[in-house]
């Protein structure tokens, strides 16, 4: 019988330097490309940094953007955790549905749009992460 070493560690490259990764232990992360880089040459072991999160069969949801607020196309996304039988599509304001890739038990989904709200349906659940300015930000 095959036995996986519960620090395999599998990666998923994101936009802006993000990586979504999976650990064969069910334990899920983003990490950005600085740490990436510091884990690949051996100064921190990627299995025992302290910013992994159990895979808990719940829903949570993390998005992310480039920050671009005056209508121009930046660089958004979203990951989560893949509930046990859903699959998950991504459905835009505009009506476009980008592509959700996995890796793991975890799901992204990443585009280039002008800020938008993106629901997220998952199995029965349906969300929407409304990606707008913050208040504190200047117009």
């Amino acid at each position: 019988m095959d036995h996986e070493d519960s620090t395999t560690v599998k990666s998923l490259k994101l936009p802006a330097g993000w990586r979504l990764q999976w650990r064969s232990d069910d334990h899920w992360r983003q990490v950005h490309a600085r740490q990436h880089r510091v884990e690949m040459a051996g100064r921190l072991d990627p299995a025992e940094a302290s910013d992994w999160t159990p895979w808990s069969g719940a829903e949570p949801l993390e998005g992310r953007g480039g920050g671009r607020w005056d209508g121009t196309p930046t660089w958004w996304s979203l990951v989560g955790e893949l509930l046990d039988g859903a699959g998950v599509e991504v459905v835009l304001a505009d009506g476009h549905r980008p592509p959700v890739l996995q890796v793991g038990r975890a799901w992204a989904c990443t585009w280039v749009s002008p800020p938008q709200p993106a629901t997220v349906h998952r199995g029965a659940s349906e969300l929407t992460f409304p990606f707008y300015k913050p208040d504190y930000l200047p117009d």
